[in-house]
């Protein structure tokens, strides 16, 4: 049962005539806490963005403790209402639990199944996909996936599939063959799948601009003040941005924003280096309090292995910073040298150092001009299936 005590069903409107789309989301979030990664952004964004004629309900984890499991009930997302059904209780923001998010995900929603009727199901992990698609047969699916698993595998140290490379491979085909929709946000993935079926469609990332928006003031200054935004993990490789910082000179300073294994080891390594007065660990902030740090600053600087299509570029660009970037750390061609950022050569933190240098001749509009088609407004319904004339454009 859903909220207000209807059956998961149709819903009719207008004297019968129009009836909202019942999409189910399955994923181990929970709308009343929201938790780092750009997954949980993205299905927040869903949420808040959706077309009217379709109604979200969200099957996932009671992350507050609080929740009666395997009972609908309503949310408020802001301002839309959301329906949502938690299937199982953990810490969803605990990467490597002792029984992973997505077996207890999977278990609950098998258990619950009866209570779960949608015309459309929607995953974001090809997991998860993979199996509740046995245990509903007739709606369509659509399948969300946000990083290029070559990538993940080859460069990244924290995917299951690093040994089983063939079965990921294999999961990836079936998504492909088996899903009506598979919308991918990252371009080189959405190439490398397209040669499986014609249902792989790549998307760019959006950004909010209720929240993300450049500063009122317009003077264009020196960009020696620069936001680093991530998780601290191998993969984003705080570490460098560290050592950069070191090289690039005494007048930049680095705030480094969000939490991780690699947070104590970075504030270490600035301290050895005698740069720890130029770099200001905060740590994990809220969501919404990343774009007034970027209204803060002048520039972003991106070290990371390998990015999906990163959702802190686009919000950068958004506020008007130019953003210096690895090539994993924005590899779908966004940032263009010297037109909205620079693009660091080598993985060393010279080459690092001398793209910060270069980012200073960078335009703010320039920046904020290069993303103004990736609004939410305009792409959460493409995503969802809806085209939208500003599509055309990005095409």
């Amino acid at each position: 049962m859903v909220g207000d005590g209807r059956d998961l069903h149709h819903e009719a409107k207008n004297g019968d005539c129009l009836v909202n789309e019942n999409r189910v989301l399955i994923e181990p979030i929970d709308p009343r806490r929201s938790k780092p990664g750009g997954v949980d952004t993205c299905i927040r964004g869903l949420i808040k963005y959706r077309p009217d004629d379709m109604d979200l309900f969200i099957v996932g984890v009671d992350a507050v403790g609080d929740a009666i499991i395997g009972e609908w009930r309503t949310e408020m997302l802001d301002g839309r209402s959301v329906q949502f059904l938690p299937v199982y209780r953990a810490d969803n923001t605990v990467m490597r639990p002792r029984v992973p998010h997505i077996a207890q995900l999977v278990w609950g929603v098998w258990k619950y199944r009866k209570k779960i009727k949608p015309d459309t199901l929607q995953t974001h992990r090809i997991t998860t996909g993979f199996a509740v698609r046995r245990f509903f047969r007739k709606p369509n699916h659509v399948q969300f996936i946000h990083n290029d698993g070559d990538d993940s595998i080859k460069l990244g140290n924290e995917s299951y599939f690093k040994k089983f490379t063939g079965l990921f491979r294999f999961l990836e085909k079936r998504a492909v063959r088996e899903c009506s929709d598979v919308v991918i946000f990252n371009s080189a993935a959405a190439k490398r799948l397209s040669q499986w079926g014609d249902t792989v469609r790549f998307s760019p990332t959006w950004y909010d601009d209720e929240y993300f928006y450049p500063a009122e003031s317009s003077a264009e200054s020196k960009r020696t003040d620069l936001l680093w935004v991530g998780r601290f993990e191998e993969t984003k490789d705080p570490l460098l941005a560290v050592r950069a910082l070191s090289e690039a000179g005494p007048d930049y300073t680095l705030t480094m924003l969000g939490g991780g294994s690699l947070l104590q080891k970075t504030k270490d390594l600035a301290s050895e280096l005698g740069i720890s007065d130029r770099i200001d660990v905060v740590g994990p902030v809220e969501k919404r309090s990343v774009s007034d740090y970027l209204r803060r600053h002048s520039a972003l600087l991106m070290t990371s292995h390998h990015e999906g299509f990163p959702r802190a570029v686009v919000e950068s660009l958004a506020c008007g910073l130019p953003v210096v970037t690895t090539a994993g750390g924005e590899p779908n061609g966004l940032v263009v040298e010297g037109v909205n950022g620079t693009r660091i050569a080598e993985r060393t933190p010279a080459s690092t150092a001398d793209a910060v240098r270069r980012v200073n001749d960078v335009a703010s509009a320039d920046a904020i001009a290069s993303v103004e088609l990736l609004k939410a407004t305009i792409l959460v319904p493409f995503v969802l299936g809806r085209e939208t004339p500003a599509m055309e454009e990005l095409r």
